[in-house]
């Protein structure tokens, strides 16, 4: 388990057991032992093959590589040695609403919304539901903020995008801020 989000094996991260590896185009699987380590025999010689980690092997639905996987050529003689970090995700989700200026609130329904790290990168996208509410799953530890589709806000017609959920509540019209610790 990677405890500090650096996708690295270090100081104060623990080792998974029981976690199904696979050389994907060598259809070979292997499972983890108790020092987290998965030795994938027969592997085909000089035929490319992509590593996974088997997500429904986890012990814990939350659980996720934090990398999708990596690719090696299989050679005689040498061992490839891969780490495949795992993380706990969280959720975020809120309801969506346009406030006017008389102060009355619509939810906004099927309006794309998306998750967006600190570097501006789109991370995942959804759409609200028809009351307005918005679930992004699988979220990795990190700082996000979540927006309406750029390409959408501009037709609103006016008002303010306002989202709330539970004590989170907040003014949209720069983006609502998250930090996941989970």
């Amino acid at each position: 388990m990677n405890k500090n989000n650096n996708k690295l094996f270090d100081k104060g991260d623990e080792p998974i057991q029981g976690a199904e590896v696979n050389a994907e185009q060598a259809y070979k699987k292997a499972k983890t032992n108790g020092e987290g380590i998965a030795f994938l025999t027969g592997l085909p010689k000089y035929n490319p093959t992509d590593i996974t980690l088997k997500t429904e092997s986890l012990e814990d639905p939350f659980w996720e590589p934090s990398l999708k996987g990596n690719s090696i050529v299989p050679r005689p003689g040498h061992v490839e040695i891969l780490d495949i970090p795992v993380v706990v995700t969280g959720e975020i989700d809120g309801t969506l609403l346009i406030e006017n200026k008389t102060g009355e609130k619509t939810r906004l329904k099927h309006m794309p919304v998306q998750l967006v790290d600190k570097s501006g990168q789109v991370i995942q996208e959804t759409k609200s539901e028809y009351d307005g509410f918005y679930l992004f799953m699988k979220v990795p530890p990190g700082d996000y903020f979540v927006r309406l589709d750029p390409a959408y806000e501009a037709n609103l017609g006016g008002g303010e995008i306002v989202t709330h959920s539970g004590p989170n509540r907040g003014r949209w019209n720069r983006g609502r801020r998250f930090r996941s610790c989970f």
